[in-house]
C-alpha cells in the first residue's frame, strides 16, 4: 500500500562551518503506472493521491524527522544547520525533465534543541525550517 520507495541508500556528510547534510532518493507513484496506452492503477494500492500532495507528504515527514531526531546529532554547534535533501522521482512522468524534483529542508540546530526542550512549539518549529524545492 505504500506508494513510496527509498531508491538509494541514503547519505551523509558533514561540512565544517555549516553542519550535516543528508540525502536519499525516493520515488512516488508507484499505484499506477502511466504510458502511451493510458494510465494503469496497481489493484493492490489504495493510493489515489497527486504528485503535489505525495510530495507535500515527503515534506512534512521530514519536517517531523527534524523535529524528532535532529536533536540525536550531538556534534553540532546550535548555529550549525542539519540538511535534509530528497531527491523524488515521479514514476508516473514519461517527460524525464519533469519526472525529477529535489526538496530541501534545513533548520539550525539550535531550533532544534528548542523544540526538543519545548522551548518553542512544533509550529513555530516549522517556520524556521527553511524549504527549497526544484
Amino acid at each position: 500500500d505504500n506508494p513510496f520507495a527509498i531508491a538509494a541508500e541514503p547519505r551523509a556528510a558533514y561540512l565544517r562551518g555549516y553542519g550535516l547534510n543528508v540525502t536519499f532518493q525516493i520515488r512516488i507513484n508507484r499505484g499506477s503506472i502511466r504510458g502511451p496506452w493510458g494510465e494503469i492503477k496497481n489493484p493492490w494500492t489504495k493510493q489515489n493521491s497527486s504528485k503535489k500532495e505525495q510530495i507535500s507528504i515527503v515534506r512534512d515527514s521530514m519536517i517531523e524527522a527534524l523535529a524528532d531526531y535532529g536533536n540525536t546529532v550531538k556534534h553540532l554547534s546550535p548555529g550549525n544547520r542539519i540538511t535534509i535533501s530528497a531527491h523524488i522521482e515521479d514514476l508516473n512522468e514519461l517527460d524525464k525533465s519533469k519526472s525529477r524534483t529535489v526538496l530541501i529542508l534545513s533548520v539550525k540546530r539550535g531550533d532544534i534543541q528548542k523544540h526538543a526542550s519545548s522551548q518553542i512549539t512544533f509550529e513555530d518549529f516549522k517556520k524556521r525550517v527553511e524549504i527549497l524545492q526544484y
